[in-house]
């Protein structure tokens, strides 16, 4: 089990260490809440801190600097947790223990991330260098130009702002496109300064380092005035009439996503039940929806359990689009029902056994299993998740599906015949 420790007020530090490894790996997350009005701004400057510092002022020279540390690597990234934004920044490293010299090797690159983060480069005019903003805005631009193009993630993306219309979860990450080609080099720096002062910070240090090094050093940074957001995942019931939302492009095959929100309290279960659904080989999607009925080239399901929530997409010929709909509900229907064999229970309980056997196999994967449990009230390791889903039984799995309820059905027709 990691040790936590609050180091400031809304900064919290987490004790991954695990000398198996022969690296290490720190990551700063900011969470804030998603908001139309600052997403892109926000994502913005993230995406800048890491580019250049005052040390290292071009990005060729920050990388010939990383190289040169046994090929270290210092990293952004924007991402999303229910109703919130998250502002990554993250290096790793080879441990001190593997270095020629010895060094200490915590302390060299933690030095580089705290300059980037807390006392990033300015030009003459007092702002971010124009060369920075101009590359990482163009670099925001294209990745969601990407996801646009793929018609997987557009479909999904589509979904998820019309089955959470009235939540901040339907925002994308970064914002719309026009919200970044609108952000303004003047606004930059005030905004963060304001992350810094209101973002929740969950600090991860995992691997073969100094915990207590890292942890004083880092602290040291955070002593001014700090007012956290209050953070919230709002979960709203289904609505009473399912909506129907439909777009149009020059595809082959048409891609059908399906929104459900749930009122289940038990997220064991909840997950147990989107796997017997359609998040293995051995669900019922899988099984007969796509292998025995052909109504689909792919069917599966997910939990998004911060928000109640579960997602199945699929990629459907326009002729069984209603066929594919109703055969999914229909599958939901038995488990609702109890139609559930002994044999798809084991085979969803091993499937999630599967994963949570993993986490402990790298560095990222334990940080991400942590991070994702931030907002629980309890936090459990991979063997008390385990137990936990060993202990779920059938009739709990039927009660989530029970309070699970058809919300948002969105379709991305294809109209190439």
């Amino acid at each position: 089990m990691p040790n936590f420790y609050d180091i400031a007020e809304g900064v919290r530090i987490i004790d991954l260490t695990d000398k198996k490894f022969k690296t290490f790996r720190i990551a700063f997350k900011m969470l804030v809440p998603l908001e139309k009005t600052t997403a892109s701004d926000n994502a913005m400057v993230i995406s800048m801190v890491n580019r250049v510092t005052k040390e290292y002022q071009d990005y060729t020279e920050l990388s010939r600097k990383l190289a040169s540390l046994y090929g270290a690597g210092l990293y952004s990234d924007v991402g999303k947790m229910g109703d919130n934004q998250v502002l990554s920044i993250a290096l790793s490293g080879i441990s001190g223990r593997y270095a020629f010299g010895g060094e200490k090797m915590e302390k060299e690159l933690l030095s580089i991330l705290l300059s980037a983060l807390f006392d990033p480069l300015t030009d003459e005019r007092g702002l971010f260098p124009s060369e920075s903003f101009i590359q990482e805005k163009r670099q925001i631009l294209e990745s969601i130009d990407a996801d646009v193009n793929d018609k997987k993630i557009f479909a999904m993306d589509r979904c998820f702002e019309e089955l959470f219309v009235k939540e901040k979860a339907g925002i994308s990450k970064y914002g719309k496109y026009e919200d970044v080609e609108n952000v303004k080099e003047d606004d930059l720096l005030n905004v963060h300064k304001n992350i810094l002062k209101k973002a929740r910070f969950e600090i991860f240090v995992s691997g073969d380092c100094d915990f207590k090094f890292v942890e004083n050093t880092v602290k040291e940074y955070f002593n001014f005035e700090r007012a956290p957001y209050k953070l919230t995942n709002e979960t709203i019931p289904a609505k009473e009439k399912v909506k129907y939302a439909e777009d149009k492009q020059k595809l082959t095959q048409s891609k059908l996503v399906m929104g459900f929100k749930s009122e289940c309290e038990d997220n064991t279960a909840f997950k147990l039940m989107a796997v017997i659904l359609g998040a293995s080989p051995t669900s019922k999607l899988f099984v007969n929806v796509r292998e025995k009925m052909s109504l689909c080239y792919y069917c599966s399901a997910r939990a998004a359990t911060l928000k109640k929530a579960m997602i199945i997409e699929s990629g459907v010929e326009n002729k069984n689009l209603n066929k594919a709909k109703d055969a999914i509900l229909n599958e939901l229907d038995e488990i609702k029902k109890g139609n559930v064999t002994e044999e798809e229970l084991t085979n969803a309980k091993l499937a999630l056994y599967n994963g949570l056997n993993s986490v402990e196999d790298s560095l990222y994967s334990k940080e991400v299993f942590y991070q994702n449990q931030i907002f629980d009230s309890v936090v459990l390791t991979p063997e008390e998740q385990i137990e936990k889903i060993r202990n779920t039984t059938l009739k709990d799995v039927i009660k989530a599906a029970e309070s699970t309820k058809l919300d948002t059905v969105y379709t991305l027709k294809g109209t190439i015949k």
